[in-house]
Protein backbone atom coordinates (compact mmCIF):
# COMPACT_ATOMS: atom_id res chain seq x y z
CA UNK A 1 0.00 0.00 0.00
CA UNK A 2 1.31 3.36 -1.35
CA UNK A 3 0.43 6.39 0.47
CA UNK A 4 1.54 9.80 -0.16
CA UNK A 5 2.01 13.27 2.16
CA UNK A 6 1.19 16.42 0.45
CA UNK A 7 2.28 19.80 1.29
CA UNK A 8 -0.84 22.87 0.78
CA UNK A 9 -0.15 26.36 1.29
CA UNK A 10 -2.32 29.27 2.29
CA UNK A 11 -2.40 30.54 -0.58
CA UNK A 12 -0.86 17.69 -11.03
CA UNK A 13 -4.76 9.67 -17.71
CA UNK A 14 -6.62 12.07 -19.53
CA UNK A 15 -8.69 13.78 -17.28
CA UNK A 16 -8.28 15.02 -13.56
CA UNK A 17 -5.51 12.44 -12.90
CA UNK A 18 -2.82 13.86 -15.81
CA UNK A 19 -3.87 17.61 -13.92
CA UNK A 20 -2.46 16.75 -10.35
CA UNK A 21 1.15 16.81 -10.19
CA UNK A 22 3.20 16.61 -7.07
CA UNK A 23 6.75 18.36 -6.83
CA UNK A 24 9.68 18.84 -4.74
CA UNK A 25 11.81 22.02 -3.62
CA UNK A 26 13.54 21.43 -7.02
CA UNK A 27 10.08 21.80 -9.07
CA UNK A 28 10.84 17.96 -10.16
CA UNK A 29 8.08 15.66 -10.16
CA UNK A 30 7.61 13.03 -6.66
CA UNK A 31 6.17 9.61 -8.01
CA UNK A 32 6.45 7.70 -4.44
CA UNK A 33 6.36 8.45 -0.63
CA UNK A 34 7.84 11.96 -0.09
CA UNK A 35 6.23 15.09 1.04
CA UNK A 36 6.02 17.79 -1.75
CA UNK A 37 4.00 20.67 -2.94
CA UNK A 38 0.59 19.57 -5.25
CA UNK A 39 0.45 21.15 -7.77
CA UNK A 40 -2.80 21.25 -10.14
CA UNK A 41 -2.80 22.40 -14.14
CA UNK A 42 0.78 23.74 -13.23
CA UNK A 43 -0.20 25.93 -10.20
CA UNK A 44 -1.24 25.42 -6.16
CA UNK A 45 -3.88 24.34 -4.67
CA UNK A 46 -5.14 26.47 -1.75
CA UNK A 47 -5.50 25.14 1.44
CA UNK A 48 -9.30 27.06 2.70
CA UNK A 49 -11.60 23.93 2.99
CA UNK A 50 -9.02 21.28 2.07
CA UNK A 51 -9.46 18.11 4.12
CA UNK A 52 -8.33 14.54 4.80
CA UNK A 53 -10.56 13.93 2.32
CA UNK A 54 -9.34 16.04 -0.39
CA UNK A 55 -6.15 15.03 0.04
CA UNK A 56 -7.09 11.17 0.37
CA UNK A 57 -9.53 11.40 -3.00
CA UNK A 58 -6.40 13.70 -4.72
CA UNK A 59 -4.12 10.92 -4.14
CA UNK A 60 -6.33 7.95 -5.06
CA UNK A 61 -7.16 9.58 -8.57
CA UNK A 62 -3.40 10.27 -8.94
CA UNK A 63 -3.01 6.01 -8.36
CA UNK A 64 -2.01 6.07 -4.41
CA UNK A 65 -3.83 4.41 -2.56
CA UNK A 66 -4.21 7.16 -0.03
CA UNK A 67 -2.43 10.35 1.77
CA UNK A 68 -0.46 9.86 4.44
CA UNK A 69 -0.60 13.41 6.01
CA UNK A 70 -0.83 17.01 4.67
CA UNK A 71 -0.02 20.11 5.89
CA UNK A 72 -0.51 24.03 4.24
CA UNK A 73 2.26 26.40 6.14
CA UNK A 74 5.43 28.73 5.79
CA UNK A 75 7.59 25.69 4.67
CA UNK A 76 6.94 25.65 0.53
CA UNK A 77 6.92 29.06 0.66
CA UNK A 78 10.24 29.94 -1.56
CA UNK A 79 8.72 26.90 -4.18
CA UNK A 80 5.14 28.15 -4.34
CA UNK A 81 5.83 31.77 -5.18
CA UNK A 82 6.92 30.34 -8.94
CA UNK A 83 3.26 29.08 -9.33
CA UNK A 84 -0.32 30.64 -9.33
CA UNK A 85 -2.94 29.38 -7.71
CA UNK A 86 -5.08 26.91 -10.08
CA UNK A 87 -7.39 25.16 -7.73
CA UNK A 88 -9.04 26.38 -4.59
CA UNK A 89 -12.01 25.18 -1.90
CA UNK A 90 -11.71 21.33 -2.80
CA UNK A 91 -14.27 20.40 -0.52
CA UNK A 92 -14.52 16.66 -0.20
CA UNK A 93 -17.56 14.64 2.19
CA UNK A 94 -15.60 11.06 1.46
CA UNK A 95 -12.38 10.25 -0.50
CA UNK A 96 -13.95 10.63 -3.62
CA UNK A 97 -12.78 13.02 -5.74
CA UNK A 98 -16.42 12.13 -7.45
CA UNK A 99 -18.35 13.90 -4.55
CA UNK A 100 -15.59 16.75 -4.19
CA UNK A 101 -16.83 20.04 -5.25
CA UNK A 102 -13.84 23.11 -6.10
CA UNK A 103 -13.01 26.15 -8.20
CA UNK A 104 -10.63 26.49 -10.49
CA UNK A 105 -8.95 29.57 -11.81
CA UNK A 106 -10.14 31.16 -8.10
CA UNK A 107 -9.57 34.64 -7.37
CA UNK A 108 -9.65 35.92 -4.11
Amino acid sequence: MMLVKLALLVVVFSGFEADFQIVNKNGSTILGQEEGLLLYKGGTVFSRGFSDNSAGAICKMMGFDGAESWRDGEFWSPVQEGYNMTLAKVQCPSPDWALCGYYENYRY
